[in-house]
């Protein structure tokens, strides 16, 4: 096995939080509104009832199309020293959330549950969490600087330990050795 490559993916799904089982229900409950109003529109108000055949395709399409934004998942990739967080929904479609040169990880610890104040200390402007909850055994702080404003930029991601190696191969200074 070689122990000097520099790739590593790693995909982590988050538990369900109150904020996905509203989406949840709140889908459910749009596209039973629809299906109700599809029918009263074409079948009882204006009694074209071969309209309803179309109605299990459209419930399909709108069901294809939006239940996958419930699915969601994180695929955290390092290759050639670049972090490329990405969303996955539903396992088909990706979407690329940030990407960042790891020279420019300022530090990188484990982190249970950081508090805002904390973070205020050492001047960071933006927080980004794609841990699978607030309570992960994985979850580590990572703070990135940027080039251009001097902005300092905190991700708090579920590591594991091919992630954290290749962290410390790439910036050996700024990556905590306690958990290793």
């Amino acid at each position: 096995m070689n122990d000097y490559k520099n790739f590593c993916e790693y995909a982590v799904r988050p538990e369900p939080d109150g904020k996905m089982q509203l989406l949840r229900v709140l889908l459910i409950a749009a596209y039973t509104l629809f299906t109700l109003v599809y029918i009263t529109l074409f079948w009882v108000i204006a009694g074209a009832w071969v309209m309803l055949i179309l109605l299990p395709f459209l419930m399909y399409a709108i069901f294809t199309l939006t239940w996958r934004f419930t699915r969601v998942e994180y695929e955290y990739s390092i290759e050639a020293g670049v972090l490329r967080v990405a969303k996955i929904y539903d396992g088909r479609s990706r979407r690329t959330k940030l990407t960042l040169e790891l020279s420019d990880l300022t530090s990188a610890a484990p982190c249970t549950e950081p508090s805002p104040a904390a973070l205020n200390a050492r001047d960071i402007t933006r927080t980004d969490d794609y841990r699978t909850s607030p309570q992960s055994e994985e979850g580590w702080l990572c703070v990135f600087a940027d080039r251009k404003t001097g902005r300092k930029r905190a991700l708090l991601l579920d590591c594991n330990a091919e992630m954290i190696r290749i962290m410390r191969l790439c910036n050996p200074s700024a990556v905590a050795r306690a958990s290793l």
